[in-house]
């Protein structure tokens, strides 16, 4: 086999076990947060891309639209984590907006440990590698949302 296409192989496995002691670590952090996975994983959304209707956030999470999301919502709010709010543009719409500061109080610290470890190994990069990983995290990202929509 090939360097390159050995590093190919190895760039498979490693993207698969980076995806899947990512999806394992939100899990446990939902779990000591008190959360689901879902309700983590819609926080996460709310806190990139700001305020959005509940039927936006069901498509984003592939949560059915009335009852789950509903319920998702609900507990949300009842936890403190998000509001409804009517948009400034039409008023008749409801956006679930998240309450940022309270999220980072209560959910934050349970991943200060794992960024101190990225913190540290990011510090020992050339500008020139960071560069490389900031442009291979932005391709996987883009990569993965495109395959989440085409999927809803």
């Amino acid at each position: 086999m090939s360097n390159r296409a050995s590093l190919l192989d190895d760039s498979t496995r490693l993207m698969r076990d980076f995806m899947t002691y990512a999806v394992l670590f939100q899990d446990a952090v939902a779990r000591a947060a008190g959360l689901t996975a879902s309700d983590l994983q819609a926080l996460g959304l709310l806190i990139n891309e700001g305020p959005t209707s509940t039927g936006t956030l069901a498509s984003r999470t592939g949560i059915s639209a009335g009852g789950g999301i509903t319920q998702l919502v609900d507990r949300l709010e009842s936890a403190g984590f998000v509001r409804r709010e009517r948009s400034a543009t039409d008023r008749r719409r409801v956006l679930v907006a998240p309450v940022v500061d309270e999220v980072q109080r209560r959910v934050g610290p349970l991943y200060a440990r794992i960024a101190s470890e990225w913190e540290t190994y990011l510090s020992t990069l050339s500008d020139d590698d960071l560069r490389v990983c900031v442009d291979f995290m932005a391709a996987a990202v883009e990569i993965n949302r495109r395959h989440v929509e085409d999927s809803a």
